[in-house]
């Protein structure tokens, strides 16, 4: 369901008709709206329904965009979300704070994090100890790049569950009991290197064949644009359609796309690389990545092997900026493949960063990604 205003009362009304007893409401928030949802989630509260979600650049809701309002869906969930707090200092006794699976019922793990928490790589680690792959993993870095709003404003967090409120810092966990087929693919193509990452420390690359990491990077990006880019702003200049790829058994290229840069040339990106990482150069063209988001989808409903439900759609916000009028085009190609099976319309956002896990495997944070999930009714 998708409401153009975020007003608690009509949200309210809507989940006290459509929640059943054992599900929880997943809410999907635009962060224009945020002011909003203190008194959404108080509202939630004193009208005890459980809730979980995020605040992102925009949300999804068919075939389209939504930069104000938010979409709701309700999901089976006989165990509360949880919130992991306190992730700047690590992940520690996840067993004691994460929700306990069930072996005999199909269930999926949904996962919202603040995206510049450090070492995300691990607390996916111990996520994935904790749970193995008897579950499906699937969710979304939050927050936005820049406030939009005034950088004056307190930071009233960008997750939440109807328990802990707005949060920063932090990580939600949901337990859902459905199967889910998730699948991830990108569609950007190899322009350059190979290249190894020297020297890494956690998100930030700093070394790249052993020199300043933004020089390299940026000599590549100008070897294919034949442009130069300005030192002085270099995020502001184009790089969003030259993501780096580092290579996968059997898949795609795992995306990582420059944030920000500091003065001795180190590279900030989502996610992370690890070090001596073998690293290439990538470039789009957007019908070929209209197309693997398709596939995408088609895939996530061929893995998931039943009637779908309801569809999340996880896109990348940089995948949105690239793509410009033609994102359109790519969420009509998603829209084309689940309309034949999903009950209801794709729910979905604009997110830093995508979480996913494929076949039972490792989840691992994405860039620039299409990641669907098809979930059983």
């Amino acid at each position: 369901m998708f409401f153009p205003i975020t007003e608690s009362a009509s949200i309210l009304k809507w989940a006290q008709v459509h929640i059943q007893p054992g599900e929880a409401l997943l809410l999907l928030g635009t962060y224009r709206d945020r002011r909003a949802f203190p008194e959404l989630i108080e509202a939630l509260q004193c009208a005890g329904v459980t809730s979980f979600g995020g605040l992102f650049e925009r949300v999804i809701y068919g075939t389209r965009t939504y930069e104000r309002g938010c979409v709701a869906a309700t999901f089976r969930a006989s165990q509360l979300p949880c919130v992991v707090q306190g992730c700047e200092h690590g992940y520690r006794d996840l067993a004691g704070i994460l929700p306990a699976s069930t072996p005999d019922r199909d269930q999926t793990v949904i996962v919202f994090a603040d995206p510049d928490l450090p070492s995300l790589a691990t607390f996916f680690q111990q996520l994935y100890t904790h749970y193995g792959n008897s579950v499906e993993y699937l969710g979304a870095g939050t927050g936005v790049k820049a406030n939009p709003l005034s950088t004056e404003e307190p930071d009233l967090g960008s997750l939440f569950t109807t328990e802990s409120g707005l949060v920063s810092g932090s990580i939600v966990v949901a337990l859902v009991d459905h199967s889910a087929g998730v699948t991830a693919k990108h569609g950007w193509t190899r322009a350059g290197g190979p290249m190894i990452a020297s020297r890494v420390d956690d998100q930030w690359i700093y070394e790249i064949n052993w020199r300043p990491a933004w020089d390299v990077y940026r000599e590549a990006v100008e070897a294919v644009t034949e442009q130069p880019i300005d030192a002085s702003e270099p995020l502001r200049q184009g790089i969003v359609g030259f993501p780096l790829g580092m290579k996968r058994a059997g898949a795609e290229d795992l995306l990582r796309l420059p944030l920000d840069v500091d003065d001795s040339g180190g590279m900030r990106c989502v996610g992370g690389v690890p070090s001596n990482a073998v690293l290439h150069l990538l470039k789009g063209i957007p019908q070929n990545l209209c197309a693997a988001a398709s596939e995408s989808a088609k895939e996530s409903l061929q893995a998931l092997g039943v009637p779908a439900g309801q569809a999340l759609l996880v896109e990348c916000v940089t995948r949105f900026e690239f793509m410009e009028d033609r994102f359109d085009e790519e969420l009509h190609a998603i829209d084309r493949q689940l309309s034949q099976s999903c009950e209801s319309p794709v729910i979905g956002m604009l997110a830093r960063g995508e979480l996913a896990s494929m076949k039972g495997g490792y989840p691992q944070m994405l860039n620039k990604t299409a990641v669907v999930g098809a979930f059983q009714s």
